[in-house]
């Protein structure tokens, strides 16, 4: 809706300048997701542009086609999704595999969306700015205050405030039963960035955003093929087929979740032929899990809610950790996870 107003608005209208804008964004999120939409349509079909873009991925694009320079995201203090910082420069580019444009800013904000990127193997990467800050309850001029007059001192720029900066709840609380958050949780925890050994605070800053962006760039390959094989599966069984059997001996638990989530639905949500691919594969993966590391039977939110028993023991079961360690400087080995009841964790390559 933004971006709408913003280029059939002062942008398209050249009320504004049509490049290098500021934006000064209120809001309890970034908004700083990255949209499945080809770089190239970016710049030359706006209209597509619109309908593929999302609430949360609306000011990307903007920066990619150069509009936007330097964002000033300014959130309330219960708002985490990225680390507060003074104005620091990044780049927004084109992958060189898929066309879809990523970042290099190597926090998981955007490595858990799949879309880091070092900036070195990016196509056409266009620089911008980026300062993310607390929005303080005094009214003093702090450091980053500074930085932010610095950034909108005789400069044109767009003030976006969201109202969710004053309040805000998550809709989806009242969609699904905790048990099922559970599910979710367990199934799409994202892998855990690798350590490196031999880099602190106390590091030269170059070294350490080079250290980063290495653990990012391992941990982003292997949450898009985390987010790429669960998007099969689902395709396969929304075809009303069976997920094959060696798929699932090699992914027991993780098949047996998803399974145990969708069952959790129920049967209307689903046609009679994927409902029944759907109950197989949860029979077969259900063969191969040990008792004690499958799910817990999901209470609906039409059923009579969970006990504390049954909250616990949901939770315990998605508390399984992913254990990556990167040892050494040079050739690095990054070992795989600890999984002693076959746990759903995600798993990070083993080079």
């Amino acid at each position: 809706m933004m971006l709408s107003l913003t280029y059939t608005g002062p942008l398209g209208q050249k009320k504004i300048p049509f490049m290098g804008l500021k934006l000064l964004h209120f809001d309890s999120h970034p908004d700083l997701c990255i949209p499945s939409v080809l770089s190239s349509t970016i710049k030359s079909d706006p209209i597509e542009l619109l309908e593929k873009v999302e609430i949360q991925s609306w000011i990307m694009p903007s920066v990619f086609a150069g509009h936007i320079d330097h964002v000033v995201w300014l959130h309330p203090k219960w708002s985490n999704q990225l680390n507060n910082r003074r104005s620091a420069t990044y780049s927004i580019g084109t992958l060189r595999d898929t066309q879809l444009l990523s970042v290099n800013i190597p926090e998981t904000y955007f490595v858990d969306e799949g879309s880091f990127w070092p900036a070195g193997e990016m196509d056409s990467p266009i620089s911008f700015g980026l300062t993310v800050a607390t929005i303080h309850e005094a009214n003093t001029l702090c450091k980053v205050c500074v930085d932010i007059i610095s950034v909108l001192l005789n400069h044109a720029f767009i003030l976006d405030v969201d109202l969710d900066t004053f309040s805000t709840c998550d809709p989806f609380r009242n969609f699904y039963s905790n048990e099922q958050f559970a599910l979710i949780d367990k199934l799409f925890t994202p892998p855990q960035m690798p350590v490196l050994s031999g880099v602190d605070a106390t590091s030269d800053p170059e070294v350490v955003f080079a250290a980063a962006t290495l653990a990012a760039k391992v941990t982003s390959v292997a949450r898009k093929a985390q987010l790429s094989q669960l998007k099969d599966w689902m395709m396969i069984l929304s075809s009303g087929v069976s997920l094959p059997s060696l798929e699932i001996a090699e992914n027991s638990c993780e098949v047996l979740t998803l399974c145990s989530l969708l069952r959790s639905l129920g049967d209307k949500e689903f046609t009679p032929a994927t409902w029944a691919a759907i109950e197989s594969t949860f029979l077969a993966a259900s063969m191969r899990v040990p008792e004690a590391s499958q799910p817990v039977p999901v209470v609906q939110l039409e059923d009579a809610f969970p006990t504390d028993q049954d909250l616990k023991e949901s939770i315990r079961v998605s508390e399984l950790p992913v254990e990556v360690l990167m040892e050494g400087s040079g050739d690095h080995e990054f070992g795989d996870q600890t999984c002693p009841t076959a746990s759903c964790s995600p798993r990070l390559p083993t080079t």
